[in-house]
């Protein structure tokens, strides 16, 4: 079963390097799958002032981080031609969930394996994964949150403590 990203998967069994990287990806993923649930392709046009990109530019500033993490731990590579939200959005949750699986999988010596290259051709390692597109990535969705109340689409109140979708109006107290 593929994981969507609604919710955050069990926690690992065994606490280890891959396996709490691993969570760190669920995290970026599900946080980014209620940053941009219903999201309207009007808001998309939407930038704060002071020359920020657009909301539109951000998400695909945050297909392209998800692209590099996935080519990073994963070797391969990926089309990120996609411009529409419904592409630019499913190709993030594609490659971050690619991401979760195979650092799932590792061990110890494949993670401190793990190199990456930057845009201008410096290289790094998993630190460099961690600090560069890891957390810019969370650091973006947390924009995406606040452009998109500014914008007047605030994003669904997921419960980000507990991993867990949006409570229904039925079920809330």
């Amino acid at each position: 079963m593929t994981h969507d990203f609604s919710s955050m998967p069990p926690r690992p069994v065994t606490a280890s390097a891959p396996s709490t990287l691993a969570c760190l990806a669920d995290a970026a993923g599900y946080r980014y799958y209620w940053a941009t649930a219903d999201l309207p392709e009007s808001a998309l046009a939407f930038a704060p002032p002071g020359g920020a990109m657009t909301l539109g530019e951000l998400l695909g500033h945050l297909r392209d981080l998800s692209w590099k993490m996935h080519q990073s731990v994963t070797g391969l590579d990926g089309d990120r031609s996609a411009v529409s939200l419904a592409g630019m959005r499913e190709s993030t949750l594609t490659w971050i969930r690619g991401v979760s699986a195979k650092l799932s999988g590792m061990t110890a010596a494949e993670l401190e394996a793990i190199e990456i290259t930057s845009s201008r051709g410096d290289h790094g390692n998993l630190k460099t994964l961690i600090h560069g597109p890891m957390a810019d990535f969370l650091t973006h969705v947390g924009q995406v949150n606040s452009w998109r109340r500014m914008a007047g689409s605030p994003p669904p109140k997921a419960r980000v403590f507990h991993g867990l979708p949006p409570e229904s109006p039925s079920t809330t107290v």
